[in-house]
């Protein structure tokens, strides 16, 4: 169950006003260049096909203002349909849903070791970027000095940042910074390494970007973000939810639709909370895969849950056990 943003409600309403507003706009436009097109074909004397042109790139306008105006509408509808029974988008969803989680579990059980994941990974993918980055800025030289013109001193500058950052990048990858932090703080928390890395190649592993990974084990779970690396211990988690973001998609300023973004939070008992970014629908194998190695802990959210949680997590199962059964 998701998470309801308190400012969910303001953002769609705020959504809604600029798809109409923009759509009127687009439809205002369309009309005035209708009229004067229409205009023009009966006073001037000239060839009038290029007029006949501008009427029909108009008439996109106003087409585009329509589906702007009913975007929200179209969106609430379709959203709505999914969910009643027997309908094709419920079926087409439900579809979906069974094929992305046969995937995402098949996917989680094919993965490397820590130097791989986060050693050779990272550093394949910042020595691709650094050679295509590299390419890129070389042929636009080459194809300047080819038509014997050059770049300004901005452009210039702006190619030779970019490199720079790339390399650093390179470099960074390069050290396998990221990989000795996660083994120092292993040992650190006084546990074998090669116990640990055993554990996380026999585990499941999930991914959302290219820095985000959440692999769980039968003792542990192991969650890398970024240059950040934490080690949770499995008997430590009290509260397993989805939460899910609306994401408003705006382009020069016109809303033009939505989407959902979605995050796994493990709550500990501690009052610790990670949020973990995700795939879509990756939660159900998630929480399956912790139930199987029986955690005691919760999953699904709701707003009592919420409170129990944030008042005392480490009574948050008792409390629970006391109230909801």
């Amino acid at each position: 169950m998701k998470k309801r943003d308190d400012s969910l409600e303001r953002y769609e309403h705020s959504s809604l006003i600029n798809s109409i507003v923009s759509g009127i706009i687009l439809i205002l436009i369309f009309i005035g260049g209708e009229i004067f097109c229409i205009y023009s074909l009966f006073t001037s004397s000239e060839d009038s096909s290029y007029i006949f042109i501008f009427m029909f790139i108009l008439l996109l306008f106003g087409i585009g203002g329509v589906l702007q105006i009913t975007m929200k509408s179209r969106e609430k509808i379709k959203e709505e349909r999914k969910y009643i029974s027997g309908s094709p988008e419920q079926i087409k969803h439900e579809h979906s849903k069974e094929i992305s989680i046969q995937k995402i579990r098949d996917k989680s059980q094919k993965h490397g070791s820590f130097f791989k994941e986060l050693y050779i990974k990272p550093l394949i993918i910042s020595f691709i970027s650094l050679v295509v980055v590299t390419g890129i800025i070389a042929a636009l030289y080459f194809l300047a000095a080819m038509d014997h013109s050059q770049y300004d001193g901005f452009t210039t500058g702006i190619g030779i940042l970019v490199e720079a950052v790339m390399l650093l990048v390179f470099v960074f990858s390069l050290s396998g910074f990221n990989y000795r932090k996660a083994k120092k703080i292993i040992v650190k928390d006084g546990l074998d390494f090669e116990d640990i890395e055993r554990e996380f190649l026999e585990g499941s592993l999930y991914s959302s970007g290219i820095q985000t990974i959440l692999c769980i084990g039968q003792l542990h779970s192991f969650y890398f973000t970024g240059s950040k690396f934490y080690v949770i211990n499995n008997t430590d988690i009290r509260w397993v939810y989805l939460y899910t973001t609306k994401v408003f998609q705006y382009t020069n300023g016109i809303y033009n639709g939505s989407r959902n973004e979605y995050s796994i939070k493990i709550g500990l008992f501690n009052g610790a909370v990670y949020t973990i970014p995700i795939p879509m629908f990756a939660d159900h194998v998630i929480v399956a895969d912790y139930m199987d190695q029986h955690i005691k802990a919760v999953y699904g959210y709701s707003d009592f849950r919420n409170e129990a949680f944030s008042r005392d997590p480490y009574h948050f199962l008792e409390i629970l056990h006391t109230y909801e059964n």
